[in-house]
């Protein structure tokens, strides 16, 4: 790998030929335990920008319990995005595309090159609306921990 690979990889990915118009928002869940013993999720809500594709099935997928529009979407970006890792106790981000809420359900890390690609699939039933900053503390109870 040379530093000219790496530049390859951050042209195309900050291209506005190819990035997300208006990116997109990252969720990312901490659960932390408190001093009672309790687990006590936070939430960071974070913006990103980069590269989004459909990918997957993009038309209707015909399974025994239901019919459902194919909805999976690859993410090239430059900002870390994880998906669940019990052994290390992450959990999923989420991510808010187009108005529509993202569960990340795998992630490679090309950070040698200067990237990460995460792949997710539309939060089911049918793709929650997104929650966006302002509204959380309202369905939230209040406010974050």
């Amino acid at each position: 790998m040379t530093p000219d690979d790496v530049k390859f990889a951050t042209d195309i990915l900050t291209d506005p030929f190819f990035m997300a118009e208006g990116g997109f928002e990252v969720l990312r869940h901490h659960v932390t335990v408190d001093q009672d013993g309790m687990n006590q999720v936070q939430l960071d809500v974070f913006h990103a920008d980069g590269v989004v594709v459909p990918s997957g099935s993009l038309g209707v997928v015909r399974a025994p319990e239901a019919e459902r529009q194919g909805s999976e979407i690859t993410i090239y970006t430059m900002v870390p995005i994880q998906a669940t890792d019990e052994a290390a106790g992450l959990i999923a981000d989420n991510v808010v595309y187009n108005g529509l809420q993202y569960e990340v359900t795998g992630q490679d890390d090309y950070f040698e090159w200067g990237f990460n690609v995460a792949t997710a699939v539309l939060a089911s039933p049918g793709g929650r609306p997104a929650l966006y900053p302002q509204q959380l503390p309202r369905l939230l109870g209040g406010g974050l921990q």
